[in-house]
C-alpha cells in the first residue's frame, strides 16, 4: 500500500487523484500533463467558445467566438480534430 493511502484511506486519495486527472491537460513537449488552474475553472462544452493548447510548459487559451459578459468560458474536453467513421 502507498504511503498516501496510509495517511488518507482509499477514498480519499481516489478523490484526490480523480481530481487531479480532470483538471490536467496532456501536451507540450515531451509530450507529459500538467495541472492548469486557470483552464481548470473552464467546462465542456461540444459548442465551446475556446480552445487550448500548449507550447512547452504553458497553456494557451484563445476565443474563437465573441463571449458576451456573464456567458460561461468553455472548452472542448475531446479532441476537436476527431471524426467518428
Amino acid at each position: 500500500m502507498p504511503k498516501y493511502q496510509k495517511y488518507l484511506g482509499w477514498g480519499k486519495s481516489m478523490e484526490i487523484i480523480n481530481k487531479i486527472i480532470s483538471n490536467s491537460h496532456v501536451g507540450g513537449d515531451p509530450i507529459g500533463s500538467g495541472i492548469y488552474v486557470f483552464s481548470s475553472l473552464t467546462n465542456h462544452d461540444c459548442n465551446n467558445n475556446c480552445t487550448f493548447w500548449t507550447e512547452k510548459s504553458k497553456l494557451n487559451l484563445a476565443a474563437f467566438k465573441k463571449i458576451h459578459k456573464g456567458e460561461e468560458i468553455s472548452i472542448s474536453y475531446i479532441n476537436e480534430t476527431y471524426k467518428p467513421k
